[in-house]
C-alpha cells in the first residue's frame, strides 16, 4: 500500500476544477454571473468552436481593484460573503468563490480590468494555473475575460465533451435563459463571428422574448403576477397555444437565479390543466423573488438545484398567480388563412376586441392589469445596498409604456439589423360547394333536456352584482350545424365554429368537479359487492386512508383477512363508476404516490364526461345548441375540453374576404 500524503496545490485545483467547470457552458455560466453581480448593464459573450477554442466575456461593470486581481484567482477568495452565517442572506448569483479558480487550473486564461475611478487597469495571464503575465495596461472599464483551449492539460476530461456544435448548443440555451433571467441586462452573444441575439436591457421582459423566441412568443404571452407577505411572483406566460412537447420552455428564477424545479414545474402544468392537451408543455418565464433565508441555493456547486424552507408556500404562489392570468385572459384560437396549404391552421387571436365583447364579463372582480400591477410594492427583504427587485425590472416603466402588438412591431424593426423580421404564416381552407343549411329539427334522443338537465355548477352562480344587464350578448345568430359535429355562430364581423362534444364535455366536467368539490358526490349502491384480494400492505392502507376512499365516493369493508368488499362506487353523470378505478388508488398509495390522488380523480372525471357527452354526428337543433352555448360560456374556463382540445375557434370577415380575394 502506498504512504498517503498531502497532495500538492495544482493537483487539488484540477480535481477540484472538475466540480465547478464541467464543460465550456460552465465557464460562460460561472462568468457571466460575475459580470452581473458587478452590476454591468452590457455583457457581450463570444465563442468558437463551441466554446472549447474560445469563451470571451466582456462587461461594464464596477471591475476588479488592481491589489485584488491576482487574490481573485486564489481558490475561496471572494467578495460576496465574509462568514458562513451570510450564506443565508445571499442574493448574488456567486459566492464560492472557486470559479475562476478552476476556470484557470484548466485553461490559458487573459484577464483585462479597470475600475471607473482608476486612469488604467490591469492585465494578467494564467495558463493551467501558474501566472505567466501580470501589467498595468490602458483599457476600458469593466472586466474582459478570456479563455482559451479549455481541459487542455486534462485530456482525459476533454475527450469526454461532446461535438463543438452540441458543446455551443449548450451555451446558446444558457444564454437565452441568461437574457430571460435579466432583462435589465444588455447581451449580446456571438458564435464563430456571427451575432445569434442581442437584447436591448430595457427592463422588457417582453422584448426579451422577442428577441429570442420570435413575434409569435411575445405576442401570444399573459402577465402573471401574485403577491404575498412572503414571496411576489411575477413574469410571462404563453397561451395555451403556445405548448411545446418537452419542458425546456419553461423558466424559474429565483432572485434573478435560473434554476430548476420540478415543485415549479408542477405547479405550472397544475394550472394549464385541461387547457393543453396531455403530454404538451406550457411556455413560461417566472420570477420569484423571497427572503434569501427562505430558499437554500448552497446545494450543489452548478446552483441550479435548490431547497425551498415553505415549499406549499411557494406552489400557491405560482399556481394561483398563473391560474388568475389564466381566467383573466381569452383564449379563443383563430382560424388564420393564406394561400397554399389545403388544411386550417389553428392560430392564436391576435386582436380580441370582438372576443372580448362576446365573452362579456359576468361578474365584477378584481384584475390584474399593468396599471394595477404598479400599485404592489415588492416584498421588502433585500439588505440596503441590493437595489430590490421591482414591476419596472421585469416590465419596464407602466406609466410611460405599454407593450402592446404596435410596440412589439416598432421594437422589432428597430433590431432588424440583428435579425430577420418573421412573417406571419397563415392557412386557408379550400371553399366548398356544399351549403350549410339552417338544421331546426330536434333529434329525439338528444332533446333539449339533455342540456336543460344540466344545472350551472356551484362556483359559476351568479352571487354579485353583473357588470351588466346581460351575462351573454343576444343578438349572435346560429347558422347551423355541420358534419354534424360543429356549430356555425356568427357574431358581429367573426364566425366561432364549435365543437358540440368538447363544449357538452366541458359543461358537464364542471358541473361534477364543483359536486365533487362541495363533498357532494353521488354513489350507487352496488347490487353485488366487488370483491378484490388484498395484500397485508394494502389493507393497512386501505385502513389509513378509509376517509380519501369515502370522499372519492368508495365505500368498502374487509372481507376476510385477504380481502375487502366494495360495496358503493362514485355515480357520475347518470353512470357508476367502475370499481376497477378503487384498485388505481390503491396502487397510487402503494407506491407512495399520494400526489397523484388529485390527478387520478381528475382522469376519471374526465373519462366520464367525455362518456356522457354528446357525441359527433349527433345532430341537435337550435335549441339545444343556444343552450348549450349558454351553458358553455358561464363557465371560468370555456375555451378548451377537459383534454385541452379547443371547444371553438374563430374565423374572421377579413379572413373569408381574403379566401374569396376580395382583399
Amino acid at each position: 500500500m502506498r504512504a498517503i500524503k498531502i497532495l500538492d496545490t495544482h493537483t487539488i485545483n484540477k480535481i477540484a476544477a472538475g466540480e465547478v467547470v464541467e464543460r465550456p457552458c460552465s465557464v460562460v455560466k460561472e462568468l457571466v454571473e460575475n459580470s452581473i453581480d458587478a452590476k454591468a448593464s452590457s455583457i457581450t459573450v463570444e465563442i468558437k468552436n463551441g466554446g472549447i477554442d474560445l469563451i470571451r466575456v466582456t462587461d461594464n461593470g464596477v471591475g476588479i481593484p488592481k491589489d485584488q486581481v491576482e487574490v481573485a484567482f486564489l481558490r475561496h477568495a471572494t467578495s460576496k460573503i465574509t462568514s458562513a452565517e451570510d450564506l443565508y442572506e445571499v442574493i448574488s448569483l456567486g459566492f464560492r468563490g472557486e470559479a475562476l479558480a478552476s476556470i484557470a487550473a484548466v485553461s490559458n486564461v487573459e484577464l483585462l480590468t479597470k475600475e471607473e475611478q482608476e486612469l488604467t487597469g490591469k492585465r494578467i495571464e494564467i495558463s493551467g494555473g501558474k501566472m505567466s503575465a501580470a501589467e498595468e495596461v490602458a483599457c476600458p472599464n469593466g472586466t474582459t475575460f478570456i479563455m482559451r483551449h479549455l481541459f487542455f492539460n486534462v485530456p482525459a476530461r476533454k475527450a469526454f465533451l461532446s461535438s463543438s456544435s452540441s458543446e455551443g448548443a449548450k451555451i446558446s440555451d444558457y444564454m437565452y435563459k441568461l437574457a430571460l433571467a435579466h432583462p435589465e441586462v444588455s447581451f449580446k452573444y456571438i458564435q464563430n463571428g456571427k451575432t445569434i441575439f442581442t437584447t436591448s436591457g430595457d427592463h422588457e421582459l417582453k422584448h426579451a422574448i422577442l428577441n429570442i423566441y420570435g413575434k409569435e412568443y411575445a405576442r401570444n404571452t399573459l402577465e402573471c403576477y401574485y403577491k404575498s407577505d412572503t414571496i411576489e411572483c411575477m413574469g410571462l406566460i404563453g397561451k395555451p397555444v403556445l405548448n411545446r412537447g418537452n419542458r425546456n420552455y419553461e423558466h424559474f428564477f429565483i432572485n434573478g437565479r435560473y434554476i430548476k424545479s420540478q415543485l415549479l414545474q408542477g405547479a405550472v402544468e397544475d394550472a394549464y390543466k385541461t387547457l393543453v392537451m396531455v403530454g404538451k408543455f406550457p411556455f413560461s418565464v417566472l420570477h420569484l423573488y423571497l427572503d434569501p433565508s427562505l430558499v437554500d441555493v448552497n446545494v450543489h456547486p452548478t446552483k441550479l438545484q435548490v431547497r425551498f424552507k415553505n415549499p406549499d408556500t411557494i406552489y400557491k404562489a405560482v399556481y394561483e398567480g398563473v391560474s388568475h392570468a389564466l381566467r383573466e385572459a381569452y383564449l379563443v384560437p383563430q382560424v388564420a388563412t393564406e394561400p397554399g396549404p389545403k388544411e386550417a391552421k389553428v392560430e392564436p387571436v391576435i386582436e380580441q376586441g370582438i372576443i372580448d365583447t362576446f365573452f362579456a364579463p359576468r361578474k365584477e372582480k378584481e384584475e390584474v392589469t399593468p396599471q394595477s400591477l404598479l400599485k404592489h410594492n415588492p416584498t421588502d427583504f433585500q439588505r440596503e445596498d441590493v437595489n430590490p427587485p421591482s414591476i419596472s425590472r421585469l416590465f419596464g416603466n407602466r406609466d410611460s409604456h405599454h407593450v402592446s402588438p404596435q410596440s412589439i412591431d416598432t421594437y422589432e424593426k428597430q433590431l432588424s439589423q440583428v435579425f430577420k423580421e418573421e412573417m406571419i404564416h397563415q392557412s386557408t381552407t379550400e371553399p366548398t360547394d356544399e351549403m350549410i343549411h339552417e338544421l331546426e329539427k330536434p333529434n329525439k334522443e338528444y332533446g333539449i333536456s339533455r342540456f336543460e338537465d344540466v344545472p350551472l355548477p356551484p362556483k359559476i352562480q351568479v352571487e354579485e352584482k353583473p357588470t351588466s344587464p346581460a351575462i351573454l350578448p343576444t343578438d349572435y345568430r346560429i347558422v347551423g350545424q355541420v358534419f354534424k359535429t360543429y356549430w356555425l355562430i356568427e357574431y358581429h364581423e367573426k364566425v366561432f365554429i364549435i365543437d358540440q362534444h368538447a363544449a357538452h364535455e366541458r359543461v358537464l366536467y364542471e358541473q361534477f368537479m364543483a359536486e365533487f368539490k362541495a363533498n357532494e358526490v353521488a354513489t350507487q349502491l352496488l347490487l353485488m359487492p366487488e370483491t378484490l384480494m388484498v395484500t397485508p400492505v394494502e389493507m393497512t392502507l386501505l385502513n389509513e386512508h378509509e376517509e380519501l376512499f369515502k370522499k372519492l365516493g368508495f365505500q368498502f369493508e374487509a372481507f376476510g383477512e385477504n380481502a375487502v368488499a366494495i360495496r358503493e362506487v362514485p355515480f357520475i353523470l347518470n353512470e357508476p363508476l367502475s370499481p376497477a378505478v378503487f384498485k388505481e388508488v390503491l396502487d397510487r398509495l402503494t407506491h407512495d404516490k399520494l400526489q397523484d390522488i388529485a390527478e387520478l380523480k381528475a382522469e376519471a372525471i374526465i373519462r366520464m364526461s367525455c362518456r356522457s357527452a354528446i357525441k359527433a354526428h349527433d345532430q341537435i337543433s337550435d335549441r339545444e345548441c343556444r343552450k348549450l352555448i349558454e351553458l358553455l360560456l358561464a363557465l371560468d374556463n370555456p375555451f378548451t375540453c377537459p383534454h385541452g382540445r379547443p371547444t371553438l375557434v374563430a374565423l374572421t370577415q377579413v379572413d373569408i374576404e381574403k379566401m374569396f380575394k376580395r382583399i
